[in-house]
């Protein structure tokens, strides 16, 4: 192999359990939109927030829900102390360890940089309780940087 890659053969096993679930697919979409919804609705207008938008209107699903914040340390460690689980954005390509390296130009990826610096992803999927997002907005609401 000239370089390394990925083997996605699957099983059996876990093709017949992939194919049960599409069943469920069209649920689970009506889910994550929602929940987009809820939180974009409640935090759009947040004065130390910015929302990433997701175009649901035209089919895009939100499989996550990704806020900006210039505030983004204070704000994750606010979160945890409230018992709020966060994920990382992820990381961007020209930091890549595993890809060659090219010497950009200095802020040559400045939307990069700014999105993997201040990005908050919050709870979300298929399977979020609604209630545990109503206690994240209202978490949100009460947060103010120092």
């Amino acid at each position: 192999y000239l370089m390394p890659g990925f083997h996605f053969k699957i099983s059996d096993i876990l093709s017949s359990i992939g194919l049960a679930q599409l069943d469920r697919v069209d649920s689970k979409i009506e889910h994550v939109v929602e929940i987009y919804n809820r939180y974009n609705q409640a935090l759009r207008d947040h004065k130390y927030l910015s929302v990433i938008e997701v175009s649901v209107d035209t089919g895009e699903v939100p499989l996550f829900f990704e806020i900006l914040s210039p505030h983004v340390t204070e704000l994750r460690a606010y979160l945890t102390a409230s018992g709020v689980a966060t994920s990382h954005y992820h990381p961007a390509l020209d930091r890549a360890a595993y890809l060659p390296t090219t010497t950009p130009e200095p802020n040559e990826f400045d939307n990069s940089t700014r999105f993997v610096d201040q990005t908050i992803v919050l709870p979300c999927g298929p399977d979020q309780p609604f209630e545990n997002v109503a206690e994240v907005i209202q978490i949100l609401r009460d947060w103010e940087p120092n």
